[in-house]
């Protein structure tokens, strides 16, 4: 009804300046000429509030949330893999990151994050033959939970959700990352869909958090979920942490469950140092399943130059007795020694420039007489929003 106001005061008012406009008014006419002013004017302040208060009314909601929040991040990388007469070079990585967030009410909360992903696919990845694939692209629900807070102490959340094992798996969003590539034991790996823990659970979760005394804070979390590697049977794990006054946490993690008919558990520690220029983050891992054990650990200290200049450094290793190349078991175990320099020209753009130095040990260092060892160097950025 009020756009068809609209509509009839606006031909009104063009009538009246046509005939303002265009008839024969002598100039001594003065009070006839004040009286279509004065109409004309009272046509012009119907419509001026008609528009005002178009403008307050509020707009179409599908549902009643308290608070909707939607965001993400766009990233793009770029590898050089160099080693002896077998460069390879390629844009290795594209990735849509959407996240959603809805306060159901004080205490609900709903979180959403989907991922578009294209991937070029490092084929043989440990052997001196490594090379760049097909390109693969995938859409895929990373995060989808929901999650209610009893109090200030605790809580609860179910659906698909990151496993609370150590620092960076928890820390695993893009923009907050120093180092593009994760640490070798969070990476997928090659004929392998599980390395050594599930990263990605479905299932549901506690949580609590206490603060004692004299600065101090323990957090802790535990949780039953169906898990990739055999979603037959259910598994589980936690994560325990204690926070200490002047920035330092210590932190243990474990999983359980069945990988191939095999029990396995993995349990994880991690420290994590910080104030506003330099932080240091250390994690170790240790897989126990029959018949092989798997160890991993990588140290990472980065400091702040300025706001805008961060610097770091990581030492990792992983020893990986499952691993398979071609399809066979091959045990491999490999240092990598990475330096690298993130760039934030504005809070919401991160980028980083990287190389890294791989360096296999042991009795499979080489591979069909071959070095396995390589330097990969890359660049990225990603820009959140």
């Amino acid at each position: 009804m009020k756009n068809w106001n609209s509509v009839v005061f606006s031909a009104c008012a063009v009538a009246l300046l046509s005939t303002h406009a265009h008839a024969d008014i002598p100039a001594t006419d003065a009070s006839r000429l004040e009286k279509m002013q004065k109409q004309i004017d009272t046509l012009q302040d119907s419509l001026d509030g008609l528009r005002l208060e178009g403008e307050k009314e509020e707009p179409i909601r599908s549902f009643s949330a308290k608070n909707f929040h939607l965001g993400g991040w766009i990233n793009e990388s770029l590898e050089s893999i160099q080693a002896s007469g077998s460069d390879r070079y390629g844009v290795n990585e594209s990735e849509v990151s959407l996240l959603a967030s809805v306060d159901v009410d004080a205490h609900t909360r709903v979180f959403l994050d989907l991922q578009f992903d294209r991937a070029l696919e490092l084929e043989n990845s440990n052997t001196a033959e490594r090379r760049y694939g097909a390109y693969e692209d995938s859409v895929a629900i990373e995060i989808a939970q929901i999650s209610h807070d009893f109090s200030d102490r605790f809580g609860i959340r179910a659906g698909q959700l990151i496993a609370p094992f150590g620092i960076i798996n928890v820390e695993h969003f893009d923009p907050v990352l120093l180092q593009h590539q994760l640490p070798q034991f969070l990476r997928d790996q090659p004929d392998e869909p599980f390395g050594m823990f599930d990263d990605i659970v479905q299932g549901i979760d506690t949580y609590g958090n206490f603060n004692i005394p004299g600065g101090h804070r323990f957090n802790w979390e535990a949780y039953a979920a169906s898990l990739q590697s055999d979603t037959n049977k259910l598994g589980g794990g936690g994560r325990q942490a204690w926070t200490f006054p002047g920035h330092v946490t210590i932190g243990s993690s474990q999983q359980a469950g069945n990988r191939e008919g095999h029990p396995f558990l993995t349990l994880g520690q991690d420290v994590k140092i910080g104030d506003k220029k330099f932080v240091l983050k250390a994690e170790s891992a240790q897989t126990l399943i029959t018949g092989s054990n798997l160890y991993t650990w990588y140290v990472q200290p980065a400091y702040s130059l300025t706001d805008k200049w961060i610097v770091f450094y990581q030492a990792d290793y992983f020893s990986n007795a499952l691993n398979r190349t071609e399809g066979v078991l091959d045990p491999i175990k490999q240092y990598e020694h990475t330096l690298g320099v993130n760039f934030l020209p504005i809070k919401n753009i991160r980028m980083r420039a990287e190389v890294a130095d791989h360096h296999y040990v042991g009795d499979t260092r080489r591979y069909l007489e071959k070095s396995r060892d390589f330097i990969s160097l890359q660049t990225s950025i990603t820009v959140s929003f």
